[in-house]
C-alpha cells in the first residue's frame, strides 16, 4: 500500500520533454485505451505518455499502471492504476473504505508535500460509480482528484492532478467509457 502512495507521488512530479510547438502538439491526437478498466482517453500531443515499463517500475507485485501521462506545460497528470489484491496476503479482506482511508493518511503524513484531503463522496464517472476525494497540495498550488472503486479483488484508481490554467472538468472530458 505504501508503495502505491510512492508511485502516486512519483507520477505526480514526473516530467519528460515536449513537442516542437504547441500548435503541432495540439494537432496530434492519440487514443489510449485502458481496456482492463473499460476507459479510453483521447490525448493531444501536449500530454506526454510515460513508457509502460517505466510506469510500472516502481510498483509492488499486483499493482499495474495502465496509463501515466502528464502535460509538460502545466504539470497536470492522469494516472490509471489497478491494485490486484489477490497478490498480497490478506488484502482481499480489505474494505474499500479502509483502503481509501490508508491513502488519505499516507498523503497527510507526506514529508514532501502538504496535503489536505476532502471528505469521501460518491460520483459517477465513465459509466461507473466511484468513491472520490480531493487532495489539495497547498505548497504547489494544485489539486489531485482520486476516483477509486473496487471490481472483485481489484482496486481501480483514477488519479487526476490539476495545475496551472487546466481545469478538472476539461481533463475529465478527455476520457470516455469503452
Amino acid at each position: 500500500m505504501k508503495r502505491i502512495i510512492y508511485l502516486l507521488l512519483f507520477c505526480f512530479v514526473f516530467c519528460l520533454t515536449g513537442c516542437n510547438s504547441k500548435e503541432e502538439a495540439m494537432a496530434i491526437i492519440t487514443e489510449v485505451p485502458c481496456e482492463t478498466v473499460g476507459i479510453s482517453f483521447s490525448l493531444n500531443g501536449l500530454w506526454m505518455i510515460q513508457d509502460e515499463a517505466m510506469a510500472n517500475s516502481n510498483v509492488e507485485e499486483g499493482q499495474t499502471v495502465f496509463l501515466s501521462t502528464y502535460k509538460e506545460e502545466t504539470g497536470s497528470a492522469i494516472n490509471v492504476i489497478c491494485d490486484d489484491l489477490t497478490k498480497t496476503e490478506g488484502a482481499t479482506l480489505v474494505r474499500l473504505e479502509d483502503y481509501i482511508a490508508d491513502i488519505q493518511e499516507q498523503l497527510k503524513i507526506s514529508s514532501e508535500y502538504s496535503y489536505a484531503c476532502s471528505e469521501v463522496t460518491k460520483e459517477s464517472l465513465y459509466g461507473q460509480e466511484y468513491q472520490t476525494f480531493s487532495a489539495t497540495v497547498s505548497n504547489l498550488g494544485g489539486e489531485q482528484k482520486y476516483y477509486i472503486r473496487r471490481k472483485d479483488d481489484t482496486i481501480i484508481i483514477l488519479l487526476f492532478s490539476v495545475f496551472g490554467e487546466d481545469q478538472l472538468n476539461e481533463i475529465l472530458a478527455l476520457g470516455k467509457e469503452m
